[in-house]
């Protein structure tokens, strides 16, 4: 054990969740900024992050997509969606490349292990190319200057992977007990199961005071919920906790502040998730597809609140991730995994390979500012959330080390892997504390470029913009911003005006004429009560980010002939409407002498069609049709006819240039070649 480690009488850590190291530190030190130390002090050391024009993503058959510094305007909620986590995803981000990797392959040492298939696996889950993109984006030191000041000012590991290759609940095991009794994945989509099995707090001596701090009881939506998720998770916790082990976070703040900390604090963060920003709930855990905005203030907050405690000089601040979420790392996970136990999962992982590099900081005033820290193991394993368990026994048994012939304390009692794992001690390297203050900021409100809703249609639209703030639901309507937009026209609105934490949201409706709801449908008086005559285009709110363009488009009418000009009793002219919208004809007709007969007009509804007998006039009867869509203003374009006919108002455009001729016995049907309904698109 390191000399400086017993002059460490607290120790606080945070684990967050869901983020890579490049993912979130990639861009941490250049060539113009390099760490002032590494340990191990190895000469030509180099920080392992990110460097320009050298990291692509394959797609298929595009070009590969490079790696970019920033989030292209997108603030602080990328990726937006989710990206998949789970063991059988992991191996396909891993091991695949522009096509996936096999599900019932099982990976081997010697299988390229690229980092080559996190677009692919994510873009199979995205609703637009732009989204899927997101996976190439990265944050710097401007996005989230917290967690990237505290990594400059103290220490943080280029080489710490989290436990598994896989998602939450097995990489929490992996730190809470060293094992993951062979779960490969979270055995539920909500992530609510039990390990029954002892944890760090069962092997701490009695001595040791803890306690856990929560922001939820779990399960989060459950509102008999009595516990905390470490506490409901790991149950084995109870056998050795107190009346007052657990604890709201409120109260951390009050411990520390009056410097009544334990020895050992763990801190539980307000759990974030959902598929995306539509189905979500804003956390302060850094878990994607949520706003950052909240980690990087709870982070700040836990820090400051620290430094400016008494027992600062005193405790060490570690600040991990569980794992990388499936958010994209350049290093390949390496496979000197010790198994910890006799598990195997259920495709047969034996758990000796580590999962994705996640962010790993170390805070204290033992530690010099600027540290890249790995590990100085013999054997080359490297850091993993088991060193923690490894490095907080051996602190808190330090005088009273159970086998002396180790450096580390015995932990047999949570399995191999801990046994194996390196030590970072070795960190605290000052001979006294610093008396420096790094003050660090949350992110300012970021100001993105303006918001575009274009109507490229052929009718008038009905807009809303919406927004959340930090992704709390339900969507906020913005009454200025809801209206009529006219064919060719744009709405620009500046998201300057607003936090960065605001999220965005479209949603549109368009006019068909009637009140009958087809099938895929949805009408339109869910939001501002238009008549039923008015259809949304989609079924909820769609998410627009910053930087970003929805443009509305409408399919061309077309008209198909059908019949002949056979004249006799059951002659018949047909009008049929296979439109998205409403129609208006006109059957005109002249006499045998070729002079003008009158007409007949009317509303054409979807779906609907008008029969005239043309076999009861004689045989000389000419006939010619117009017909006319509603467009919703009365602004004349070069090339347009306006159908001002009683009946209808200015606001209706003819399809032609003039009426066309229909035989006695032809139908026209006017219908969409391909889409049948407006679409809409939401472009960078």
């Amino acid at each position: 054990m390191d000399p400086n480690l017993p002059k460490i009488k607290k120790i606080v850590l945070v684990m967050f969740e869901n983020r890579s190291f490049d993912h979130l530190l990639g861009w941490l030190y250049d060539d113009n900024n390099k760490p002032q130390h590494f340990i191990p002090n190895e000469p030509g050391a180099t920080f392992n992050g990110l460097k320009l024009n050298k990291y692509t993503l394959p797609y298929k058959d595009h070009p590969d997509f490079p790696i970019i510094k920033g989030t292209c305007g997108n603030g602080l909620s990328v990726p937006s969606k989710d990206p998949h986590e789970e063991y059988l995803h992991v191996n396909n981000q891993i091991y695949g490349t522009a096509e996936p990797w096999p599900e019932d392959k099982t990976p081997t040492d010697s299988d390229n292990a690229d980092m080559k298939g996190f677009l692919q696996d994510y873009s199979k889950f995205t609703e637009s190319w732009d989204q899927a993109l997101h996976m190439t984006q990265t944050y710097t030191a401007e996005l989230l200057p917290v967690i990237s000041k505290l990594a400059h000012a103290f220490a943080v590991s280029d080489e710490w992977y989290s436990s598994v290759p896989t998602q939450t609940n097995p990489n929490r095991a992996f730190f809470h007990c060293g094992t993951s009794l062979g779960r490969e994945s979270n055995q539920h989509w909500t992530a609510v199961e039990t390990f029954e099995t002892d944890t760090i707090w069962n092997l701490l001596p009695d001595h040791t005071t803890w306690k856990i701090y929560y922001h939820d009881k779990w399960p989060v939506h459950n509102p008999l919920a009595q516990k905390c998720y470490t506490q409901y998770t790991f149950p084995f916790i109870d056998k050795v906790a107190k009346t007052d082990s657990f604890q709201s976070i409120d109260k951390f703040w009050d411990d520390v502040e009056h410097n009544n900390l334990p020895d050992f604090t763990f801190l539980e963060p307000k759990w974030g998730f959902g598929l995306d920003n539509r189905v979500s709930r804003q956390g302060n855990d850094y878990h994607p597809p949520l706003n950052l905005k909240e980690g990087e203030e709870f982070l700040q907050k836990i820090y400051t609140t620290i430094r400016n405690s008494p027992c600062w000089e005193e405790t060490l601040l570690i600040i991990t991730f569980d794992e990388h979420g499936g958010t994209w790392d350049h290093v390949s996970p390496p496979w000197n995994a010790k198994p910890p136990d006799s598990h195997k999962g259920e495709t047969g992982f034996l758990f000796d390979r580590f999962g994705v590099r996640v962010p790993t900081l170390l805070v204290s005033p033992w530690i010099e500012a600027g540290t890249v820290f790995r590990s100085e193991s013999e054997t080359g394993v490297p850091y993993d959330h088991t060193s923690i368990i490894a490095t907080i026994l051996t602190w808190a048994w330090q005088s009273d080390i159970w086998n002396k012939n180790k450096k580390t304390a015995k932990k047999s009692g949570l399995g191999k892997r801990v046994e194996n794992a390196p030590l970072f001690d070795t960190v605290l390297t000052r001979s006294s504390a610093r008396k420096d203050k790094v003050v660090v900021t949350p992110p300012s409100d970021i100001k993105g470029p303006p918001i575009t809703i274009h109507n490229n249609t052929d009718t008038k639209l009905y807009c809303y913009l919406g927004y959340t703030v930090a992704g709390e639901y339900p969507v906020i309507p913005m009454p200025k911003e809801i209206g009529y937009l006219e064919r060719g026209h744009s709405i620009t609105y500046d998201t300057s005006t607003n936090l960065a934490s605001w999220d965005y949201f479209v949603q549109a409706s368009y006019w068909v004429g009637d009140g009958i709801q087809k099938p895929g449908e949805h009408i339109d008086h869910g939001y501002t009560g238009l008549s039923d005559q008015w259809r949304l285009f989609w079924q909820d709110w769609q998410r627009i980010l910053h930087h970003q363009s929805t443009v509305f488009n409408a399919p061309a009418f077309k008209d198909k002939w059908t019949g002949d000009d056979k004249y006799g009793g059951d002659s018949m002219i047909r009008i049929r409407n296979e439109s998205y919208t409403k129609l208006y004809y006109h059957l005109h007709y002249t006499s045998e002498h070729g002079l003008p007969g009158g007409q007949y007009k009317g509303e054409l509804h979807r779906g609907e069609e008008f029969s005239y007998p043309s076999g009861k006039d004689k045989t000389a009867w000419r006939y010619t049709v117009d017909i006319s869509h509603w467009v919703g203003d009365t602004v004349v374009k070069p090339g347009e006819r306006v159908d001002s006919d009683w009946g209808v108002d200015k606001t209706w455009r003819f399809l032609w240039k003039s009426p066309k001729p229909i035989k006695h016995n032809q139908t026209v049907t006017i219908y969409h070649d391909g889409a049948q309904h407006p679409s809409a698109t939401i472009e960078c």
